[in-house]
């Protein structure tokens, strides 16, 4: 076999060994969307701890509800909803900007567009003074 067939037989076997690692892509285990799943959601009875991380028995209750409703086949997108159905958009660490849960993203934003007018103001005064300050000189 010549130097050229022999790298087209390695490239070949490369790119086939990449498509079969690609296409067996390896789906996570019930304990660990179970692990995923409770880190999204806090604890009822603690202070901004997340389910997966807390000690408390209503933590420990809530993670083993969880495993068994993804063994029962259930998504975890089911078994979130129905927590904050249960407990309201304050069960989700990260929970969506509406309501209430809207002002931690738009607090930023106002004062980011009134430092900016302020800033405007501030300018247009002071370049103002300029002009006027120039034309007085000459």
């Amino acid at each position: 076999m010549t130097r050229r067939w022999r790298f087209l037989v390695v490239a070949a076997a490369v790119v086939a060994l990449g498509a079969i690692a690609l296409l067996t892509e390896r789906s996570p285990s019930v304990d660990e969307t179970a692990r995923q799943l409770g880190s999204a959601l806090r604890c009822p009875t603690c202070q901004g701890v997340s389910v997966a991380d807390s000690p408390s028995p209503v933590a420990r209750d809530m993670r083993d509800r969880i495993v068994s409703e993804l063994r029962a086949g259930r998504t975890p997108d089911d078994i979130r909803r129905e927590f904050v159905a249960a407990y309201g958009d304050w069960v989700l660490l990260e929970p969506p900007p509406r309501g209430l849960g809207l002002l931690p993203w738009a607090i930023p934003a106002a004062v980011l567009v009134a430092g900016g007018i302020r800033w405007a103001l501030a300018a247009r005064r002071w370049i103002g003074r300029d002009d006027g300050a120039r034309g007085r000189l000459e």
